[in-house]
């Protein structure tokens, strides 16, 4: 290596820079200028995307990204920059590409000058509510469970159903781990007692040669898996397997519906399907597993958790939060 190093002894002043530069991770690049000032603290992913660029514009007192001003009435996307112009975080209307093999975003002004090669959509605002012909607007349709059969998406929601269920699943694990077999399990029992509550499931597939026995028990329809990142980035889904809830007239009833199925079972999809929220009887009632406090160190942390949008994996225990964080914090 062509640099300087730390010696490995002088640990506490690595942990001092760490804090300072706030790097949460590694490797991570941090680009100051001659006078101390922070050029970037993305350079790691500044270098992925354009090193060339990059060794050029460092030593010029540069940074590949640069940023906008919010207005009262836009959107910020935290960690996401346009692949065109390189703003970062993206202000304003956000698009990407379906296509899940090209993880493309743009801003809206560089939609306006750009050819690309597969269809842009424009993302949904998280926290905005919208109408369930809104939400599903750039859906074409939906899978049966044996991935055969198109179905239209307004089967969702033309029928008795007051809810519908999102299911965030990851690869293989997910379809035979505890929560998914018992939320089969109390889905199919109160099927016939209750009002219709489709649930939907969103995975980012890879494998497309999934065997049939993963989905043959899944009562439930699947959005195809090119759109898995749109809803990803509205519900923002901070744990995988995870259940969230959304009326029919676009309200969040819950993040957390995995956390009520295994503690209430089937008496929180009776719930759902009346379009109510689930009965929280005490903070204590959910313990959020692979979750840790950032503080105290708190794992799993249980109880009421406050979590940070705009950094990196951060969530404090209640007690915790009081101490004061630099960005708005989140009650989940």
């Amino acid at each position: 290596m062509p640099w300087k190093v730390l010696p490995f002894q002088d640990r506490k002043r690595s942990e001092a820079l760490c804090k300072y530069f706030k790097v949460h991770g590694s490797p991570n690049i941090i680009v100051l200028s001659s006078s101390g000032e922070v050029i970037t603290s993305d350079g790691s992913l500044e270098f992925a995307i354009k090193y060339d660029l990059v060794l050029c514009l460092w030593p010029q007192g540069k940074s590949l990204f640069y940023s906008c001003q919010l207005r009262p009435d836009e959107f910020q996307w935290n960690r996401v920059h346009c692949d065109q112009c390189y703003m970062r975080p993206l202000v304003g209307i956000r698009y990407g590409c379906i296509n899940r093999q090209c993880p493309f975003n743009f801003c809206k002004k560089c939609t306006d000058t750009i050819k690309h090669e597969h269809p842009l959509v424009e993302y949904l605002i998280p926290k905005r509510q919208y109408s369930m012909n809104e939400f599903f607007a750039f859906v074409p349709y939906l899978l049966s469970s044996n991935k055969q059969e198109q179905i239209k998406t307004e089967i969702l929601w033309k029928g008795e159903a007051k809810a519908i269920g999102f299911y965030f699943l990851t690869y293989r694990y997910s379809f035979n781990c505890n929560l998914t077999q018992k939320l089969i399990q109390y889905y199919k029992a109160t099927q016939s007692t209750i009002n219709s509550f489709p649930i939907v499931i969103i995975t980012y597939d890879i494998d497309q040669q999934l065997p049939v026995e993963y989905w043959s028990d899944i009562p439930w329809l699947i959005i195809p898996s090119d759109y898995y990142r749109l809803f990803y980035a509205y519900f923002t889904p901070h744990e995988c397997p995870a259940l969230i809830v959304m009326s029919i007239d676009g309200k969040v009833l819950t993040h957390i519906g995995h956390h009520d199925i295994l503690r209430q079972g089937s008496e929180a999809i009776r719930c759902w399907s009346r379009g109510e929220k689930v009965t929280v009887f005490t903070p204590n009632d959910y313990v959020w597993q692979h979750v840790s406090c950032n503080i105290c160190n708190m794992i799993p942390l249980i109880g009421k958790r406050y979590h940070c949008s705009t950094c990196e994996d951060y969530d404090l225990f209640f007690a915790c939060q009081s101490k004061g964080h630099e960005h708005l914090l989140e009650l989940m």
